[in-house]
């Protein structure tokens, strides 16, 4: 059974030719599920002094650039928060693996991205260096352990689904911040599910604490 609420897109997989690259009805559905369950009002200003600041109406919008303001040659998609300066969501169609060695990240910009707490989380890449994914937009504070769940030495864990999307061109992964309840100035999430998709299958979600 797939995991609430994204049994909605069980319809629109299974209508889908075998090997279809056609899912616009499946983001249409998954962009509403996001939308749906994301905070309406946002912290627009943050005083982590006194932890405390004002809210003002969340603004969603679809952002596809590389780390170097490029359009993205990866065919990704993040859906950000430019009220409260957080990233929801992001998805791509997988290529297989990254041809572009992990040695060309810019490291100096990765460590410099702002990390709430480095004894409990990971600047944590939502979409993987293995599928393409960079640095700014694409990292948040993610749980050391669940960021680091799931490598070769584990049978389960965030990463496994990572690998899968690698090794299954054509399909759908994707990774979706949940903030309710947030701390840390809201910028902290406090979960995060991860799903990969393929035609006539059912979706296969799982969700993780943060």
């Amino acid at each position: 059974m797939p995991l609430e609420p994204y049994q909605i897109l069980t319809n629109s997989l299974m209508a889908m030719r075998p090997g279809s690259d056609d899912w616009g009805g499946v983001l249409h559905e998954l962009e509403a599920i996001w939308r749906q369950r994301y905070p309406k009002r946002s912290l627009d200003s943050w005083n982590p002094a006194t932890r405390t600041g004002k809210r003002a109406a969340s603004d969603l919008v679809w952002v596809s650039l590389n780390e170097f303001g490029m359009l993205d040659k990866h065919g990704i998609a993040y859906l950000f928060d430019i009220v409260g300066e957080r990233l929801v969501g992001a998805y791509m169609v997988s290529q297989g693996k990254n041809p572009v060695s992990r040695k060309g990240e810019p490291d100096d910009r990765l460590k410099g991205h702002p990390l709430h707490d480095s004894s409990l989380f990971d600047r944590g890449h939502t979409i993987a260096h293995t599928l393409g994914g960079g640095c700014d937009i694409n990292v948040v504070a993610q749980n050391s352990t669940v960021n680091r769940s799931g490598r070769r030495s584990m049978a389960t864990g965030f990463r496994t689904l990572e690998r899968r999307a690698v090794e299954t061109p054509g399909s759908l992964y994707f990774v979706h911040w949940l903030y309710t309840g947030a701390t840390g100035g809201e910028q902290v999430p406090t979960g995060v599910e991860q799903g990969l998709l393929l035609p006539r299958q059912a979706p296969e979600v799982y969700r993780f604490d943060n």
